[in-house]
């Protein structure tokens, strides 16, 4: 009898371990792309190249800040470059009672006219005072800016 629930609980225990085997295979993260990825596929090693350029030197740039301000020219720059519009919207923004005037940068591809389907992707490139924002928002920043290369490499949409 001790043998039968012996084998049993060995078979469970199998299972288990073979249900969990499978999972992990099936959920596998796929290895990052290096530098010589394809231009239309997602590079990490691009994208902590951006990273590294956007916070390397370690200097913080919290809102309303010179090195903010130089900050978003270097963001600018880079989808100027990839071929976007970018445009300046800012007002005033409070929290927990402080206050400050973030300014956000939107940029299209190819115009917007008549545009039905967009996407958006967002982060935030201000920092806390005390840090250069790398985790808090600049890998954020950084790929975003991947995925915009990624979509100004892609060709346009067909005619309609």
């Amino acid at each position: 009898m001790a043998a039968d629930s012996n084998r049993g609980l060995a078979l469970v225990l199998a299972g288990v371990a073979l249900l969990v085997a499978a999972t992990l295979a099936a959920y596998r993260v796929p290895a990052p792309l290096g530098p010589d990825a394809p231009p239309g596929v997602f590079s990490a090693h691009r994208a902590k190249a951006t990273l590294r350029e956007l916070v390397g030197d370690g200097a913080p740039h919290p809102i309303g800040s010179s090195a903010e301000a130089r900050l978003r020219e270097t963001i600018i720059a880079r989808l100027r470059a990839l071929g976007y519009a970018p445009e300046l919207q800012s007002g005033y923004a409070c929290n927990d009672g402080v206050c400050g005037k973030p300014v956000n940068i939107v940029a299209t591809l190819g115009g917007n006219a008549g545009v039905k389907d967009a996407v958006l992707l967002a982060a935030h490139y201000d920092s806390v005072p005390a840090g250069p924002g790398a985790s808090d928002d600049g890998a954020a920043v950084a790929t975003v800016l991947e995925i915009a290369r990624i979509l100004a490499a892609r060709p346009g949409p067909p005619a309609r």
